[in-house]
């Protein structure tokens, strides 16, 4: 099917001087080349002293319809969700229902070490506990429902891999049991607690704890690129919880973000405890530097979605994004839509012409490859006349060629180089060069 390249852009009147300033020109420019090249789809919003001052977005919350996103797509935002789960823990300290200090034994004592595991090691992930999403089963189990009951003795078999408090260790599994908390404490199943303290309070109507896709409801699917956009994997809630299963708008999460940093969702001491960052995080927080200006958000990811969102107290900026695809380093989307506002020098992304191959080269790459110094191993593989990697338990991405013999993907910041007559690859990947070897094929005899 021959694809269609909708852009959709939004743009308000009647702004502050500083917004009048921004460059929205160089904005869509940004926006109208990543169509074009159609290396992401979703939307974005900047918004400047509580007001949204810009939003644009482009490609389909639902190809199969040709239904274009806009400012009303609802996006399965990820680990975004942390900040959310985060601040209706806090609100519940501040009523004095639990402290910082209570530990994990008092809800869940069968937790290994969990008279050791504050509830500020869950929020700050000191907790040491095994982050159940990097378990080789996942990726096959994530799209089935798994009960409280059935999470917890997950949690319980996969145990702790360092000393609580010792170091920081990203965990989903902390604001899994974080979730099942809040409910226990409030006799309430967790999207109930949120919209009744979060979103009802705050006016978000497009906020949620997420279910099934429904698309009728401006529900976006998620894609995966391969010569076209494919559908993602859908990963059932009852396995994200907290940890990563809130349904938002880029608007909506401007909103929250600007009453938090404007104590009308915790008390400004308590937003100070949240950003206190130990070991570059804080109590489901992080921050974000762009040169002088310092950002306070989250950003996220599940099946094909990615989102940030940021906020910047000095200047009163909040800056949000979810995609429901993306084929590029998500980083570019921060960095220049944010030099763009600050007025600092930036030029717009180059994307190179792939380079053409033959299918006979492609088929001389197939193969699996490993190496002793990789705990992984890479199926190189032709699908749909594209050539894709994928390492051990993980999924599969798009290779494209820039030269002969020579691939990258900019979303992974990854390149190989094939040595076809060697029957190797050199993997370059986080500062990191590595060999590996294809594995010889075992012929099956009678």
């Amino acid at each position: 099917m021959k694809r269609l390249f909708v852009l959709v852009s939004f743009l308000l009147i009647g702004f502050s001087t500083i917004a009048q300033e921004l460059n929205t020109a160089k904005l869509d420019s940004l926006f109208s080349l990543i169509s074009l090249k159609d290396k992401a789809m979703g939307s974005f919003s900047i918004f400047q002293d509580g007001e949204e001052i810009y939003k644009h977005s482009i490609g389909f919350e639902d190809i199969s319809k040709n239904e274009p996103a806009s400012h009303l797509t609802r996006y399965r935002i990820g680990s975004v969700s942390k900040t959310f789960t985060a601040v209706l823990f806090l609100k519940l300290v501040e009523e004095g229902k639990v402290g910082l200090e209570t530990t994990l034994d008092n809800f869940y004592p069968e937790i290994p070490n969990a008279q050791n595991i504050t509830m500020e090691f869950l929020l700050d992930h000191h907790s040491g506990l095994f982050n159940y999403t990097s378990q080789d089963s996942y990726i096959k189990l994530m799209e089935s429902p798994r009960s409280k009951e059935e999470m917890l003795q997950l949690f319980i078999k996969n145990g702790t891999i360092f000393s609580p408090g010792s170091r920081f260790q990203y965990s989903n599994t902390n604001y899994a049991l974080l979730t099942f908390i809040i409910e226990d404490l409030e006799k309430q199943n967790f999207a109930t607690v949120l919209k009744e303290r979060i979103t009802k309070p705050l006016g978000l109507k497009n906020t949620y704890f997420g279910g099934k896709i429904i698309s009728a409801n401006n529900e976006a699917f998620s894609y995966k690129k391969r010569r076209a956009w494919m559908l993602e994997t859908e990963t059932d809630m009852s396995n994200a919880l907290g940890a990563g299963g809130l349904v938002s708008t880029p608007t909506e999460i401007n909103t929250f973000f600007t009453a938090l940093f404007n104590n009308k969702v915790l008390k400004a001491e308590t937003l100070e405890q949240m950003i206190a960052l130990k070991d570059r995080y804080g109590l489901g927080i992080s921050r974000i530097r762009l040169e002088d200006k310092e950002g306070f958000g989250h950003s996220g990811g599940i099946d094909g979605f990615s989102a940030i969102g940021y906020y910047f107290p000095e200047e009163k900026l909040a800056y949000s994004f979810v995609l429901n695809g993306l084929d590029m380093n998500s980083s570019e989307l921060i960095k220049g839509p944010l030099s763009i506002y600050f007025h600092k020098d930036y030029s717009l992304p180059v994307f190179e012409m792939e380079y053409r191959t033959d299918l006979s080269d492609l088929q001389s790459y197939e193969g699996t490859y490993a190496s002793p110094m990789l705990p992984i191993k890479l199926d190189v593989f032709i699908e749909d006349g594209s050539l894709l990697v994928q390492g051990t338990n993980q999924p599969a991405f798009i290779l494209y060629a820039v030269d002969k013999d020579k691939f990258k993907n900019d979303l992974l910041k990854l390149k190989i180089e094939f040595k076809p007559s060697e029957s190797k690859l050199i993997l370059s990947q986080g500062g990191g060069i590595f060999e590996l070897t294809k594995e010889k094929e075992v012929i099956a005899t009678e």
